[in-house]
């Protein structure tokens, strides 16, 4: 009985725990209610089958050169072998689930061929453990700077309230997920050296962030974390460069675990190609970094970050306040946010193909959690020296992001059921599609009507909207 009320009270006192919990059964319930994996190859398709196809290569078909039939998108390479056109990164995190699959698809009957039921089931599940995994280590890094209410609120809106919700329940296999599950790693592994500097942490780190680089070479950026850490000012600047100088040998060794991910993948190039390096992107995919789309990527109805994820507009508040509520945070949030949404607005499709929203940044709310968290901190900040007023406000926060989860909710659900168009959003679509719940046929081909497809030829030559 008193282990029993003891734990009672660990949740009062930490109510993120709380949450938590909640959050795991909350992912049970629904893990099955957005997907189909009866129809076609879903979500083993697009760009999810590009990365996963070094799994049935390597050990159904035995064959990484992809001369058995299969739809890869592939590169000839300059020796005439075809190579995968992503790196193998994705691949590493789907493999656990891979072989789970594999092997249940032998008990039960199913084909080894890596699409079968079995398969597809099995990586969701593994999409939705990195998801919460993720969200774990996102609060223990939060709770090292807010409040257990603040971060309550913080975790909420993040999982439930954001496009991550999307691309963990909807089309979790896609890469953001998992990145939002390896960035909050990443931050963990610092703060944790910076706290106790152990060597081990730092070395965690530079490997957890050499592998996201791996995934997608812009999330480079984390590297930010290390260098603006805690830096307000020149001085303070100059000091931290000197804290890195000291390293010495672990720095070197540091470089070393960034780049191991990344001599992998050059052996395979190398292998299956014979060069070191092969650029597989399309000809013409490039940055624009002279022309950004900075308010199209914030504010267009077609992709605009905050017009699909309203939530997420809170930081702009938050990321300021930071200098009051988690001043070692502020200069490196404020410059991620900056470098991500500048280099991102400026690829040659700025809104990154079919997508709910803005999926490039979603795996970066691990690091902008600290600026929303910085908003609730500030806000509730303001009334804790008077206790009615306090718990006012705090309810009224949490009706606040209850309210985007809603919103959230029914924009992600119409956009599974094709009311929210993958590319070819417009303002006229956009508000025929807040006011339409249950869209009849007809309804259906007056909203087509208003789509207007994005003319990617043009937008390859830097014609871009």
């Amino acid at each position: 009985m008193k282990s029993i009320t003891s734990g009672i009270t660990v949740l009062i006192k930490k109510p993120t725990l709380l949450l938590f919990i909640f959050l795991v059964f909350f992912t049970i319930d629904r893990y099955n209610r957005w997907v189909n994996f009866k129809t076609d190859n879903f979500p083993l398709v697009h760009d999810v089958d590009q990365f996963y196809c070094y799994l049935p290569a390597a050990f159904i078909h035995h064959d990484l050169t992809f001369k058995f039939p299969n739809n890869y998108w592939t590169v000839t390479a300059p020796n005439g072998n075809k190579i995968a056109r992503t790196t193998y990164g994705m691949a590493v995190m789907y493999s656990p689930f891979f072989f789970i699959g594999h092997q249940v698809a032998k008990w039960s009957n199913y084909k080894l061929d890596g699409y079968s039921l079995p398969y597809k089931w099995a990586l969701h599940i593994g999409t939705l453990l990195y998801s919460l995994i993720g969200l774990w280590f996102l609060r223990k890094v939060l709770l090292r700077f807010f409040n257990e209410f603040v971060v309550l609120l913080t975790l909420l809106g993040v999982y439930l309230a954001t496009n991550l919700f999307y691309y963990t329940f909807g089309w979790g296999e896609m890469s953001h997920s998992y990145l939002f599950f390896i960035l909050a790693l990443a931050l963990h592994f610092y703060f944790k050296w910076d706290e106790t500097k152990e060597k081990k942490f730092f070395y965690f780190f530079c490997a957890v962030a050499g592998f996201a680089v791996l995934i997608r070479p812009t999330d480079i950026v984390i590297l930010l974390l290390p260098l603006l850490y805690k830096v307000d000012s020149v001085p303070t600047l100059k000091n931290r460069i000197n804290e890195f100088k000291v390293l010495g040998t672990s720095l070197i060794t540091g470089g070393l675990l960034f780049f191991v991910p990344w001599c992998i993948q050059l052996l395979y190039w190398k292998t299956y190609s014979g060069s070191w390096f092969v650029f597989t992107y399309n000809p013409g995919e490039r940055f624009f970094f002279n022309d950004p789309q900075l308010v199209n990527f914030l504010f267009s109805y077609r992709k605009g970050w905050f017009i699909y994820t309203p939530l997420m507009a809170l930081i702009l508040v938050g990321m300021p306040l930071l200098f009051k509520t988690a001043k070692s945070l502020s200069l490196f949030v404020l410059i991620y946010f900056a470098v991500n949404v500048y280099v991102l607005s400026c690829w040659w499709d700025w809104s990154f193909g079919g997508s709910f929203g803005c999926r490039a940044i979603v795996q970066h709310y691990a690091v902008f959690a600290m600026a929303l968290a910085s908003f609730f901190a500030f806000i509730i900040d303001m009334f804790k020296k008077k206790a009615f007023h306090g718990y006012v406000v705090k309810s009224l926060s949490l009706v606040m992001v209850l309210f985007f989860v809603k919103l959230n909710y029914d924009m992600s659900w119409k956009y599974k059921y094709a009311l929210i168009h993958p590319t070819g959003m417009t303002k006229e679509a956009f508000l025929f599609s807040l006011k339409t719940e249950n869209p009849t046929p007809e309804q259906l081909v007056e909203f087509n009507k208003l789509i207007q497809e994005p003319d990617y030829q043009a937008m390859l030559s830097g014609k871009r909207d």
